[in-house]
């Protein structure tokens, strides 16, 4: 008895994980990652780097928003229906870093979009400002 419910549950746990599995291709079918969250990656883009980012391509549901030379990367990661969104930037000569998961992102709106990189810029700008007090000693 205890061998048929450890089957049931493995044959459930496998049957959510291929499922799964199928959305993500299905989401991503057609389109770059890059693509299906344009708007965020256009206004991250313009506030970071002036638009002059390139988008490296890691992997199909990854990629990295960088400017040659440039002491900051954003990268854009997706799993299970949700997006997250790694920037680093190299700042006295240190590094810092701030990490956010967006759920249920499929599907979003130019605005839903937007309001995705408004956020991260604006938690990046206080984690950076946070940065520069530790660093100068201001409390």
């Amino acid at each position: 008895m205890i061998v048929l419910i450890l089957v049931v549950a493995a044959g459930y746990f496998m049957y959510h994980i291929i499922k799964d599995m199928l959305e993500e291709n299905a989401y991503l079918r057609g389109q770059s990652l890059a693509q299906k969250i344009s708007r965020t990656v256009q206004v991250i883009n313009d506030k970071v780097y002036n638009g002059m980012g390139d988008i490296i391509d890691q992997e199909k549901r990854s990629f990295s928003l960088y400017q040659k030379g440039g002491d900051q990367i954003i990268r854009f990661q997706y799993e299970t229906g949700a997006l997250i969104i790694t920037w680093r930037y190299l700042l006295f000569h240190l590094e810092v870093a701030h990490e956010k998961v967006f759920h249920n992102i499929r599907n979003l709106s130019l605005e839903q979009q937007e309001k995705i990189a408004i956020l991260m810029i604006h938690e990046m700008e206080e984690v950076i400002d946070s940065h520069k007090r530790v660093v100068v000693g201001v409390p």
